[in-house]
């Protein structure tokens, strides 16, 4: 494994972690780690100036609650936080945050999503859920 991909293992796992105290609170996020082309706007104004998540792990927390998502580089650095997904294409069976994970995914970037209606984690790559 490269370091390039162990440090994308390490940021995934950060993720998933909180995304699932998220879950547990009955609470939905949608975190992007953007590898490639990704298409979003922000939602409201960029108050918060780019971290890396390692570093500050309660205040990636605080503003994944805000609608939207958050937008994480390949260095673990948040770039945008309520980013709306562009262009999203319809993920069946399921709502917005689901369609915008499954869109974000498309093109090489990695989606992680708290569902607030069922409590799950979904990670979604290359346009496919995988768990």
């Amino acid at each position: 494994m490269t370091a390039k991909n162990k440090d994308i293992q390490k940021i995934e796992e950060i993720l998933i972690a909180i995304a699932i105290k998220i879950a547990r609170q009955e609470k939905g996020c949608l975190f992007v780690i953007k590898q490639n082309g990704l298409q979003y706007e922000n939602l409201i104004p960029q108050d918060v100036k780019p971290f890396r998540i390692i570093d500050n792990q309660r205040r990636l927390e605080a503003l994944a609650l805000v609608d939207g998502a958050c937008i994480i580089d390949k260095n673990g650095d948040l770039i945008a936080y309520a980013a709306q997904i562009s262009n999203t294409k319809t993920f069946k069976g399921f709502g917005t945050r689901h369609s915008a994970a499954f869109t974000a995914s498309l093109n090489k970037n990695i989606a992680i999503l708290a569902s607030e209606e069922d409590k799950k984690i979904r990670v979604f790559k290359n346009g496919k859920l995988l768990m």
